[in-house]
């Protein structure tokens, strides 16, 4: 296993994972490869790892039945392992359930992984554990050896691995790794002049249609990593010049590589990459774009949907900052589609400017949503100052609807310091959200029955994803 990590550090939780028996604290920088290194460490010793994370709300009895039989249907030794735990460290009912199973002597090792900080450090279930270990951040030497070989693997350029090391958060290497993969496909598409006019008019020649031109762009520019969404919010610090692209065309590239997939992903990660992409470059036109796609969301569709896609896009929404989105019924999202395709002219302009490529697409099972070509003239095909000229008129014209971006901080500070059924029911009356930080132990503490809190957490999936508050206080009987 080639890890960045202490290797005498990874000896000893491979010689307690062999005896497998107790539990095993591990706290480490964020990106420093603590996963991984638990991930290869159970298919070198052929263990059966039972993974949870914070997103997989399990009880306690689900927690003993797992740790009550040694061994998996396999035939293989079981371990527990409780990924990311330092995010639940200040819900305690939460950490009831994991002290409970952390300090009773199971027949199934658990493993607590934790993002280093004082308090995970030096928490009780630290010392309870029968091994408890810190990893230090990896030196920018260790770090840049593995990054050297991941880049040769996957065919990225390494000249500048040792500076982006230097560069990254201590031991952060998923970091460095991420800015290589994102400055991959940017560097191609400089070296071969794809945005140069002529270029850009020659591509768009051969295609039939904006889609197929896309198509056909990123053909000649290269495929780009599918974790694009944390490679271009990770990549944004380190490209030094990215803020200074004011021109369309000219910051096109670092857009589309940010945001283009060949997985489809959907409307969803459309908007939530339209809007990330656009907050770091051009703030004022992600704020336009924001409201003229995505300003409100069907509550059903909320529910009963991708969930983990709303919370991307909010993180977009706040990022640019706007007001986080609402999922009240204002308008559904086929009905936001259908506004999108009647204004199919701007919006073929809006592609063209950002470099942005539509692979929607519907299926009977899945029921996605589905862009469907429209009239050969709707296709017809826009010059570059065209596309932008109509583009900024387009800007302009849709300048009006985006509402300003509303505090209230005597109010936040009420919520904040005493949360309560009427601060809620403040923010009901001026039609907002109260702020999502600590909101679990704020709805607690405002009395909130806390079943019906996990019933929403469960149906939500994560808070930033939570309805309007009137919707929620009704939800839990305020």
């Amino acid at each position: 296993m080639d890890s960045a990590l202490d290797a005498g550090l990874v000896a000893q939780i491979r010689e307690w994972l062999a005896r497998g028996k107790g539990s095993a604290w591990i706290t480490g920088h964020p990106g420093s490869g603590m996963t991984m290194m638990m991930q290869a460490l159970v298919d070198e010793l052929q263990l059966e790892a039972v993974w949870m994370t914070p997103s997989m709300p399990r009880s306690r009895a689900f927690l003993r039945d797992v740790c009550r039989t040694p061994r998996a249907v396999n035939g293989r030794r079981k371990v527990l392992v409780l990924d990311e735990l330092d995010v639940v460290l200040g819900n305690e009912s939460a950490m009831v359930d994991v002290a409970h199973v952390v300090k009773a002597d199971w027949a199934v090792p658990v493993v607590c992984l934790l993002k280093a900080t004082r308090g995970t450090r030096d928490h009780e279930l630290a010392r309870k554990a029968s091994l408890a270990i810190h990893f230090p951040p990896p030196s920018p030497q260790d770090m840049a050896r593995v990054a050297r070989k991941v880049a040769s693997e996957e065919g990225l350029q390494d000249s500048n691995i040792v500076d982006l090391c230097r560069r990254a958060p201590p031991g952060d290497i998923r970091h460095v790794l991420q800015t290589l993969r994102f400055a991959a496909p940017v560097a191609h598409i400089r070296d071969h002049t794809v945005l140069t006019a002529d270029a850009v008019a020659a591509v768009f020649a051969e295609a039939s249609s904006v889609m197929q031109a896309l198509d056909l762009y990123w053909a000649e520019a290269g495929a780009v990593s599918s974790g694009v969404w944390e490679v271009y919010t990770q990549a944004c610090s380190t490209i030094e010049d990215a803020a200074t692209y004011a021109d369309y065309a000219s910051n096109a590239d670092l857009v589309d590589a940010a945001i283009h997939s060949r997985n489809q992903w959907g409307l969803m990660d459309f908007y939530g990459c339209l809007t990330t992409a656009s907050a770091s470059i051009m703030l004022p036109k992600a704020r336009v774009a924001l409201q003229k796609y995505g300003v409100a969301w069907n509550q059903k569709y909320a529910r009963d949907t991708k969930i983990k896609n709303m919370k991307k896009i909010n993180q977009a929404v706040v990022c640019a900052g706007c007001q986080p989105l609402r999922y009240d019924g204002m308008a559904s999202l086929r009905d936001i589609m259908s506004g999108l395709l009647t204004d199919r002219e701007a919006f073929t302009a809006l592609c063209r400017s950002l470099g942005l490529a539509l692979n929607i697409s519907m299926s009977p099972e899945d029921d996605d949503l589905i862009v469907p070509d429209g009239p050969d003239d709707s296709d017809k095909d826009l010059t570059s100052t065209q596309a932008q000229s109509q583009f900024r008129l387009w800007l302009g014209s849709a300048r009006t609807l985006v509402p300003p971006a509303i505090e209230f901080p005597d109010l936040k500070r009420d919520w904040m310091e005493h949360p309560s059924v009427s601060s809620l029911q403040q923010y009901i009356n001026k039609g907002v959200r109260p702020p999502c930080r600590d909101i679990w132990d704020a709805y607690i503490a405002a009395g909130f029955p806390e079943d019906a809190l996990k019933e929403c957490f469960a149906r939500y999936e994560a808070w930033e994803s939570l309805p309007e508050p009137a919707v929620l206080l009704k939800w839990l009987g305020g």
